[in-house]
């Protein structure tokens, strides 16, 4: 009646006082741990919340099948959608095309390097207009070192890029 009531568990008071207070003892310590990780990861969704809201450029999170998994409204702006929800599941590279260096490219050096930094190239927006951007990816862990996606950050440099070629052309 307890668990049905919300009680997280239940133990029995029969039998020997020893085994009876070495499995409490086990509970309590077990209950503490559990508060103390909800409150753990309590605090790393805070700061993946401030974060994703602080940065002025597109952070994107995917998983190893490439569906995004968050975003920041940054990322949402710059690729013209109205919310997260339309972008939360489709595929990260669905939006970058094959300029410069290739999403083939852009994985398999992801997977032997961890890390790509500062890479140009042509991103789609929803309404079919193309802009440039700088693209960072990193690797997401767990603490054994195994992969569980990737963020990658990305800024639109469309505005320096045509200031660079007013430049060149009145040089």
């Amino acid at each position: 009646k307890a668990l049905n009531l919300g009680a997280d568990g239940y133990f029995t008071k029969t039998g020997d006082p020893e085994t009876v207070y070495a499995e409490l003892a086990h509970g309590l310590r077990k209950s503490v741990e559990m508060k103390r990780a909800k409150a753990k990861a309590c605090i790393e969704e805070a700061r993946l919340k401030a974060i994703l809201s602080s940065s002025p450029d597109a952070i994107i999170i995917a998983d190893l099948s490439d569906k995004i998994v968050n975003c920041n409204d940054a990322a949402v702006n710059l690729a013209g959608y109205l919310s997260k929800g339309e972008i939360i599941g489709r595929s990260a590279f669905e939006i970058i095309q094959e300029k410069g260096l290739k999403v083939s490219e852009i994985v398999n050096k992801l997977v032997e390097e961890s890390t790509i930094k500062k890479v140009e190239l042509s991103f789609n927006k929803k309404s079919g207009e193309e802009c440039l951007v700088e693209l960072s990816v990193g690797m997401l862990k767990d603490e054994l070192g195994n992969s569980l996606g990737f963020v990658s950050v990305l800024r639109d440099i469309s505005e320096r890029k045509r200031a660079e070629e007013q430049n060149r052309k009145l040089a």
